[in-house]
Formats: structure tokens, sequence, C-alpha cells
């Protein structure tokens, strides 16, 4: 098994051929709560992104990946590494499983993939997300991966009419 493989899926960098799954996604409203997304992308402003981002977190900030089933080689999904902060060694996780692809286990073995990457090659000290309380499969999803509930922020978004509160969930690296 190398780093960024596992027996179900790969994570790779993201390629121009990504164009429409990504443009799909990222105007995907119903997710836009959880994305923090206000309006909806071009295809313009979606190539650009793919033709400029150099895949290097320290660079960038961020380091989005795409997520490829091993035995068809479908896409189905994209997990990002955002808001690096190297002083203080730690960044947030987000993940996208397009709904065909969802309760199969990709996400599960995309965020084991993503944490071992980020803890044992890039010698992170945390992760995190946030996530809506509403959101129950990333909660089921991010506790399963070992993650721990450590805040609890009050009305901290405006979802479907009305103000929901979000969870912090941190991983610690013990070795870090």
């Amino acid at each position: 098994m190398t780093l960024l493989h596992d027996q179900l899926i790969s994570l790779r960098a993201v390629e121009p051929e990504d164009l429409d799954n990504i443009y799909a996604w990222e105007n995907d409203t119903c997710s836009w709560t959880n994305s923090l997304t206000t309006a909806p992308y071009s295809h313009h402003q979606v190539r650009r992104y793919i033709a400029s981002t150099q895949s290097d977190i320290y660079k960038e900030g961020e380091l989005r990946l795409i997520i490829e089933c091993n035995a068809d080689h479908a896409v189905v999904g994209i997990i990002d590494l955002c808001d690096l902060d190297v002083r203080n060694s730690h960044t947030a996780v987000s993940i996208y499983i397009a709904s065909e692809y969802r309760h199969s286990g990709h996400a599960h073995a995309a965020l084991s993939i993503l944490t071992r990457y980020a803890f044992d090659f890039l010698k992170l000290k945390q992760l995190y997300a946030y996530i809506a309380v509403s959101n129950t499969a990333s909660i089921r999803l991010f506790t399963k991966a070992g993650f721990s509930t450590t805040a609890l922020l009050r009305n901290w978004i405006y979802e479907n009419g009305h103000w929901t509160d979000v969870q912090l969930f941190q991983l610690i690296n013990s070795n870090a």
C-alpha cells in the first residue's frame, strides 16, 4: 500500500478532466451550507482554478485531491486540506462524496488515507473540521475516523431558515 492509496480508493491531484465533476459538486446547492458556498461557480472559474493549482499545500495553504475508485477509476468525490496554519501545525479537512457513491466506504477510506498523509508525511500536529449538528452522516464519519468533538459553536450557520449549531471536531497526532 502506498501513501495515497488503499485497496478501495486512491487520492490524486486534480486534472483538467475533472472539470465537469468539480463544476457539478461546487454547484450542488444541497451542500452549500456545509461548504459555506454562497454563489455558483462558472466553468471558466473552475477551469482557471484547475490550471492554477500547484497541489502544494505549503505554497497555497490548501490541497485538493480527487477520490478515485481503484476498481473502475470512477471519480467519486473530493477531499481537501485547507486553511493550513504552518506555525501551529494544523489544517482543516473537508470532504464531498457524489451522491451515488455515498454510504459505500469511500469517504472513510479517503479520510483515513488523508489523515495518514497529513500526520506521517506532512508531520502536522492536528486536523480539524467544523460540522453542522444536522449533518449526521459527517458526524458519524469523523467520529468513526477517530476525531473528537471539542467544542460546540452556537448558532454558527444559517441553514434552512434558522440558525444551526456547529461542532468542532479535532484529531491530534500524538507522534508530532
